[in-house]
């Protein structure tokens, strides 16, 4: 590569990049809308189907909703919406043009960085094709990764911008990327530590003292200015942190559902489930269920494996930095994501890797090029290194090419179980134990009522208070004229979550249905107080009333219905009767 022609080895690296990207993902703009999060952000969402409206952006910043403040994100879902309506394929290509550029940005970054133009390279097509990356990419909800990842690399590039000239001006491009980065997911607040890493290598601000007691003040002296440097960065970072766990809310756990040492425990057996994975990306799911149990030789062997990597890179620190930094990167960027602070009832997420990755792509693209260097060159004598030379370069695409085949290979497999409901959580069900979620949405997808039946049981017996299977074998028991069971489902969703979306409104349908109608409309009115424009329990109340003669009221329900959904055919039609009625033309 020495020999390489260095006018033109960067255009060809940006453009090897895009084109593997292309290789992996061509088949994502194919894929559907998930049942999973997916009608949360869009499907459901009135508000971002609207696309860019002065209402939206303004309840973007000021609400918070799905269990996150990340305002910059609801404007990109927004965008999508505006440009493209519901069309799935072009949500999915917009969040594939976001990864493109956070590839490439990322090979800038290095690139520009260090001066290795092919080790950059090589971390940015690890970071473009690996398995762990396809669940960012290819699921709609997580559009917050791949935009919040943009304003990451973004900071990183004019960081280095300002390093090569401080300034005032320069600094306030930092803030901006950074807060954008903030405002779009959370989980980035680790980034001012990152640069702190960037500083030792590769941009090389500080070292490490010898010893000397002059060396050991200098270094003290650097070290509290480069974080002085970036206290502003570190104080957004602490009210967005704030911000993210008190937008959690509820979905945080408490001590007594998840106490604090088996936290730690499930903390440091996932950091080395990540680490396994990114090696060998094999058995990825949507959703890892959090263990009831974790056996003592894999808590140790986990925690063994950490700490000697870790010794190791300290170790090393002065004689392979990049070792140290990378390393550092990896563990320091899933912190927030480490289940000390217990959010949901997942162990571990594939997605919490988009970032974290990149250190040990670091590790592995300067780490391995030094180890082949040192077996074929550092090793030999002068006869032999020109002879080894001829072999070595060679090599070292051989190696990488077999490595970027077989995560390509990998990833294009993995894209595939993303194509639609069915084949994600059928996938989630075959490669993981007790997936509770994975059944209770497998139940919600599938056409074959009995079948759905089964799943959503399977559900509850491996989680009894699952709430959304509660609500789905209501809603199934309810289809199959099955009153009372629906009613106990229904009930138990109430007492679970007295504000799961639509349970007020199938409980009222289901005393309807049953004859108990006084009872059932006062769950309707309840759904109002929640959701006061949903056509269908506006419908139903205008029935309930009509019934009763009382014409005008029901006639001013049905026509909110009409106001909402005006293709209601329905409501039409009871509100045509109910004016006849009213006017005592119909028998």
């Amino acid at each position: 590569m020495d020999n390489f022609n260095k006018k033109h080895s960067p255009l060809i690296a940006y453009s090897l990049v895009v084109f593997l990207i292309l290789v992996v993902f061509h088949e994502l703009p194919s894929h559907d809308f998930l049942n999973f999060d997916d009608n949360i952000y869009i499907t459901e969402n009135n508000v971002v189907q609207q696309g860019l409206t002065l209402h939206g952006i303004t309840l973007a910043f000021t609400t918070i909703h799905a269990n996150f403040w990340h305002p910059i994100t609801w404007i990109a879902h927004m965008l999508d919406c505006e440009l493209f309506g519901m069309n799935p394929g072009m949500h999915h290509f917009t969040s594939l043009v976001y990864h493109i550029l956070n590839s490439v940005l990322l090979l800038l970054v290095l690139h520009n960085m260090t001066g290795e133009v092919w080790k950059s390279t090589f971390v940015a097509i690890l970071f473009a094709i690996h398995p762990l990356h396809i669940e960012s990419v290819a699921w709609a909800s997580e559009k917050k990764d791949v935009v919040s990842t943009l304003f990451w690399m973004l900071t990183l590039l004019t960081y280095f911008w300002y390093v090569k000239k401080p300034g005032y001006l320069r600094y306030i491009w930092i803030l901006l990327s950074f807060a954008l980065g903030l405002m779009s997911k959370p989980m980035i607040v680790t980034l001012p530590c990152v640069l702190l890493l960037l500083d030792y290598w590769p941009l090389k601000r500080f070292e490490f003292p010898s010893g000397h007691l002059a060396d050991l003040r200098d270094f003290s002296r650097t070290i509290l200015q480069l974080i002085s440097e970036k206290i502003p960065l570190f104080l957004l970072a602490a009210i967005v942190s704030f911000l993210a766990v008190y937008a959690q809310g509820g979905a945080v756990q408490n001590v007594d559902t998840y106490p604090i040492a088996q936290r730690i425990m499930n903390a440091l057996v996932s950091l080395a489930t990540y680490l396994a994975k990114v090696v060998f990306p094999i058995n990825l799911s949507v959703f890892y269920p959090y263990p009831s149990f974790i056996p003592l030789l894999k808590l140790l062997i986990s925690g063994l494996v950490l700490v000697s990597i870790t010794i190791i890179a300290i170790w090393q620190i002065r004689k392979f930095p990049y070792i140290f930094v990378g390393w550092m990167w990896f563990i320091g960027t899933l912190i927030p994501v480490s289940g000390i602070i217990q959010v949901g009832d997942y162990a571990m997420a594939d997605r919490f890797t988009y970032i974290s990755l990149t250190g040990l792509c670091i590790i592995l693209a300067w780490g391995g090029e030094n180890l082949i260097r040192n077996l074929f060159l550092e090793t030999a004598n002068r006869k032999s290194k020109i002879e080894n030379r001829k072999i070595y370069e060679p090599m070292l695409i051989v190696f990488s090419t077999l490595i970027i085949s077989a995560l390509m290979c990998i990833s294009y497999v993995q894209l595939k179980h993303w194509k639609n409901n069915l084949t994600l959580f059928s996938h989630a069900v075959n490669v993981t134990e007790n997936n509770f979620s994975a059944y209770t949405n497998l139940g919600a997808c599938t056409a074959n009522l009995d079948l759905a039946e089964e799943y959503t049981q399977k559900a509850l017996n491996l989680k009894h208070d699952n709430t959304a299977a509660h609500n789905n074998m209501g809603i199934m028991m309810f289809k199959k004229a099955n009153y009372d069971k629906a009613i106990y489902h229904f009930s138990e969703v109430l007492r679970l979550d007295a504000y799961f979306k639509k349970a007020n409104y199938w409980m009222g349908m289901a005393l309807f249905s049953k004859g108990n109608e006084n009872e059932g409309v006062k769950y309707l009115f309840r759904e109002l107080e929640d959701n006061p424009n949903d056509p269908d329990t506006l419908y139903n109340i205008g029935i309930y009333l009509a019934k009763r003669e009382k014409y005008s009221q029901a006639i001013a329900y049905f026509n909110r219905v009409l106001q909402e959904d005006p293709n209601y055919w329905q409501a039409k039609q009871s509100l045509v009767f109910a004016l006849e009625d009213i006017k005592g033309s119909r028998p």
